[in-house]
């Protein structure tokens, strides 16, 4: 079984390798003075991508009260060879009486992968918002356009969370289209928040960014030549602004569980008899690659819980992940309506129906009334929110890929595989996998916050919970995300002393406890002091010291106690503090090392102390 592993990876390489070196992959330039010049790629004699601009700019000042759009930028000089080829100009726009200027150069990096990248740079406004639209057009007539989930995908937008897209020639090459990290390029894959207040869960954003990162055309579009894929960087949709329409809800509805229903006119009228999930169930109106907002009115004697189901061929599969989700204790009063409001994205999602279920997780004995259901579509504003602020270069990168097109798993593979090697990364294929989809879950933390953000789990979405991005940040070896990411933990250290469990973007958090957050905090200051040289704030240092000391062993017998487990089954609390659990004291042990090692005194004798209770769990 060993010697066939060996075989296989021999020969996973040696394709690689070889699918590598069949490409000739090269840059040409067209246009002239007078229309300005953009580039051609092509791979030997044979033409790929054939654009007629560069990109489109959308600018708007802060208060959106200005907006310009830059159609078809062309470069107005040019320098290079095949290889490498610059583009740039200086441009003017009357409308903000400012100069930006522009340049594009793309690189071809490796045999079958191009580089290209923008660099946008204003010295005359403080602050500059805009949208930048990277159109790509098939030179000849694409047999299937490709996306990192689906085989065949028939246009639109494509929300996904690993951005990759691709069209396959008529003589069977693929061509793919990839892009940078989010906290490079400036967006996020978050489509919620969480709901505080409201009994936990999910509800989708009202200012919704990146929902069209990637576009490909429609079927409409390509039907009249109109082929091409499309990256847009820096757009939000706005729900509260733009245009809504509610939509016809079918009268029909499914008894679910144990419950009696009547219905009149919009008014349902549960009484739960047992104690399970209960409630009612439509089949919403929903459309793939829209976006709706659900509302209603509810009172009674238990809480509410709201779930939505992707059902095919008449059977229930998954829930619908960007918007409204895990709502299942949403709190209302007995004598006085309160209003549900969340919204969802759908995705493509392979034109499956969508099941709406209304009611209660588990309400023995309990009324509940839901009146005024509405579902509305919204054709929501589009507004700008990458920026671009005076005397900063903002650079936006994306990559191209050619290699003979097999099957949709062999583009996922090497989607993952090109990214990181258009990075510059080297390693086995898994490392590079590995690679490519940590910097596909790291983004910006909001459209307001552009601090990286890293989301390794995506049923914590859009959450960066603290032991998930020490482990995946720490394995990079990139300083600015270590020395970034760190210094955003540390602002969350409380009076105490101890760093908090989870980042919520748009809510806040209290989650400061006595887990291995704090630890871990400790553990990344020490391996970034060691590999980067990078002096850290040492006040937030000594005062996560003296929390473990004193919160672990207050009476420094070397024996760990704690209210939860230091591991990711930290949801149950232990009264009085427990010192039975292995993991605890191995991270006690480890603890003491890091603190030792950060310069603070700790004995030999102490460490060993700790290190001997560690074994006895052996």
């Amino acid at each position: 079984m060993k010697e066939y592993n060996k075989t296989l990876l021999v020969f996973l390489f040696c394709l690689i390798g070889t699918i590598s070196r069949g490409q000739n992959i090269n840059l040409k330039v067209i246009g002239d003075l007078e229309n300005g010049f953009n580039v051609d790629i092509y791979n030997g004699t044979q033409l790929l991508i054939h654009n007629t601009e560069e990109f489109s700019l959308k600018l708007a000042n802060f208060d959106l009260s200005e907006n310009v759009t830059i159609e078809a930028w062309k470069g107005e000089k040019w320098k290079g060879d095949k290889n490498h080829i610059e583009l740039t100009k200086e441009t003017y726009i009357p409308d903000f009486d400012l100069n930006v200027s522009i340049t594009v150069t793309y690189q071809v990096v490796k045999g079958n992968i191009v580089k290209k990248s923008i660099d946008l740079l204003q010295t005359g406004m403080p602050t500059l918002y805009f949208t930048i639209e990277e159109k790509a057009k098939p030179a000849q007539k694409p047999s299937r356009y490709v996306t990192f989930e689906h085989d065949n995908f028939p246009g639109g937008f494509a929300h996904e969370m690993f951005p990759s897209a691709g069209f396959v020639t008529p003589d069977n090459q693929l061509v793919g289209f990839l892009m940078d990290a989010g906290y490079k390029n400036h967006y996020t894959r978050t489509t919620r928040r969480r709901f505080n207040g409201h009994g936990g869960g999910f509800v989708g954003m009202r200012k919704l960014p990146d929902p069209s990162l990637i576009t490909i055309a429609t079927k409409e579009e390509r039907i009249q030549n109109q082929d091409y894929i499309k990256q847009t960087f820096g757009e939000m949709y706005n729900l509260d602004a733009g245009k809504e329409f509610n939509l016809k809800i079918n009268e029909k509805f499914k008894k679910i569980g144990a419950v009696q229903i009547e219905k009149k006119d919009s008014l349902f009228s549960l009484n739960f008899k047992q104690d399970n999930q209960s409630g009612f169930e439509i089949i919403a109106p929903f459309k793939d690659q829209k976006i709706y907002t659900i509302s209603f009115l509810s009172k009674g004697t238990t809480p509410v819980a709201v779930k939505l189901f992707r059902i095919k061929n008449g059977k229930k599969t998954v829930e619908l992940e960007n918007g409204v989700k895990y709502i299942d204790k949403f709190p209302v009063a007995e004598n006085e309506w309160t209003l549900f409001k969340g919204s969802i994205l759908v995705p493509y999602i392979e034109n499956d129906s969508i099941s709406l279920f209304i009611g209660a997780q588990n309400a023995k004995y309990c009324d509940l009334q839901i009146k005024n259901l509405q579902i509305a579509e919204h054709q929501p504003q589009k507004e700008p929110y990458n920026k671009m602020n005076m005397g900063q270069t903002v650079t936006k990168t994306t990559f191209i890929f050619v290699e003979p097109w097999k099957n949709h798993h062999d583009f996922v593979i090497s989607s993952q595989i090109r990214l990181a090697e258009a990075k510059g990364f080297e390693g086995t294929a898994i490392d590079k996998m590995l690679y490519a989809n940590f910097n596909m879950l790291t983004w910006i933390t909001s459209i307001d916050d552009f601090t990286p953000f890293n989301v390794p789990n995506m049923n914590y979405s859009p959450d960066m919970y603290n032991r998930d991005s020490f482990f995946s940040v720490v394995s990079s070896y990139n300083k600015e995300l270590n020395l970034s990411i760190w210094d955003q933990w540390a602002k969350t250290q409380n009076k105490k002393g101890a760093i908090a469990t989870i980042i919520t973007p748009y809510m806040g958090t209290i989650e400061a406890k006595d887990n291995e957050a704090t630890i871990e905090f400790l553990i990344w200051a020490m391996l970034n002091k060691r590999r980067f040289g990078a002096v850290l704030p040492e006040d937030k240092i000594k005062k996560a010291v003296d929390f473990i000391l004193n919160e672990f062993d207050d009476d420094k017998d070397g024996i760990c106690k704690s209210h939860f487990s230091m591991s990711q089954v930290d949801v149950r609390i232990y009264e009085p503090k427990t010192d039975k659990l292995a993991v605890n004291q191995g991270m006690l042990a480890i603890a003491l090392r890091t603190i030792k090692e950060l310069g603070y005194p700790v004995t030999e004798e102490y460490i060993e102390k700790a290190e001997k209770e560690y074994r006895k769990f052996l």
